[in-house]
């Protein structure tokens, strides 16, 4: 048997823990290196990919930013199709074409109805203004039927500018969607006056009075705001009453007199406001010189047809003394910026 002493052993034990400590040293030095190394080579991976995705044409920089552009929805044609699943159903409107009268209002619906995701109802209801007591029950059945996924809506000019309407639509829902399309004041005024005089039989519109007798007072000889055919006019009033129950997000203006130059554009951001795709591309809206304003263009079956508005729309206007028009332009100009401070955007009035 081979002896052998404590010091010996202790010396050993010693010798084999240095060797231990220098090996996993090294052992944790290499590691190390590979860790740094690791993490150089990610970085400038990374560094190269984004440099070369920032310079190559699908992507474009922003303020400093790599981002895909937007895809165009309307180049998925798919997309656009007339929706076939699912059972029709009628629901309460996620949307609303509240007004404002005779400023383009019929324009916006008829265009809307040509879009597959939008089932809006042919005719104006006017439920939360005059019919109001039938119920919700009778308003429901007043609306078309629709598929999952498509919107429900409803035009009716008048909602605006009645002050009954505001907490009756956010009774029904506060996060519905609203439409106002607005005109150059004095010409909404005019367009307004000669619906008026229209509606009346031969005989009252022989006696029915003019334009200047409508809209000035008489009495000082200035503009009556007080008047029917001046008041929906007045943008800024009206709003303010619904921006106490709406906030501004669910309201979205539209520029009418645009609407009647580039409908294409108008409807393209109504479809953003929406929420839906944008099928109604710039290449359906075709201009019709005999009418003076744009139609549609629309598939039918395996064929394409063209609808426009009807001969009601579009009725020229007569001419307005001079004088007048100046003191309506004089009136509406400190009402109009008040309106686009309000809703923070402005119009070439």
């Amino acid at each position: 048997m081979i002896m052998v002493s404590k010091d010996k052993v202790h010396l050993l034990y010693n010798d084999v823990e240095k060797e231990m400590h220098v090996s996993r040293s090294g052992f944790y030095r290499k590691v190390s290196r590979y860790k740094t190394l690791g993490c150089v080579f990610i970085v400038v991976v990374a560094t190269l990919l984004i440099t070369s995705a920032c310079l190559s044409e699908k992507f474009c920089w922003r303020e400093r930013t790599c981002e895909l552009p937007p895809v165009p929805v309307q180049d998925s044609s798919h997309v656009c199709k007339k929706l076939q699943d699912g059972s029709p159903r009628k629901k309460f409107p996620e949307a609303l074409i509240i007004g404002v009268r005779k400023a383009g209002t019929g324009a916006m619906r008829f265009y809307l109805d040509m879009h597959p995701y939008v089932e809006i109802a042919s005719a104006e209801i006017n439920f939360f203004d005059f019919e109001y007591e039938n119920g919700y029950e009778w308003y429901k059945n007043q609306l078309p039927m629709a598929l999952d996924g498509q919107l429900t809506m409803e035009k009716t000019s008048n909602y605006f500018h009645n002050k009954k309407t505001i907490q009756r639509i956010y009774n029904m829902s506060s996060s519905v969607k609203m439409i106002v399309v607005v005109r150059e004041p004095v010409e909404r005024s005019v367009s307004d006056y000669i619906q008026r005089k229209l509606k009346k039989s031969e005989n009252d519109e022989i006696s029915y009075p003019s334009f200047e007798e409508f809209v000035i007072d008489p009495s000082t000889g200035e503009v009556d705001a007080s008047e029917k055919i001046i008041k929906p006019s007045i943008y800024h009033k009206h709003v303010v009453k619904w921006l106490k129950y709406f906030p501004l997000e669910n309201l979205h203006f539209v520029d009418g007199g645009n609407l009647i130059l580039n409908p294409y554009d108008e409807v393209k951001k109504v479809e953003s406001f929406l929420g839906i795709p944008h099928c109604l591309t710039r290449d359906k809206f075709v201009f019709s010189s005999t009418k003076g304003f744009y139609c549609i263009k629309k598939n039918k079956g395996r064929r394409e047809e063209t609808k426009c508005l009807p001969e009601t729309k579009g009725r020229p206007h007569p001419p307005v003394d001079p004088d007048v028009l100046r003191k309506l332009k004089v009136f509406f100009k400190p009402l109009n910026e008040k309106f686009f401070r309000t809703i923070g955007r402005s119009f070439n009035w």
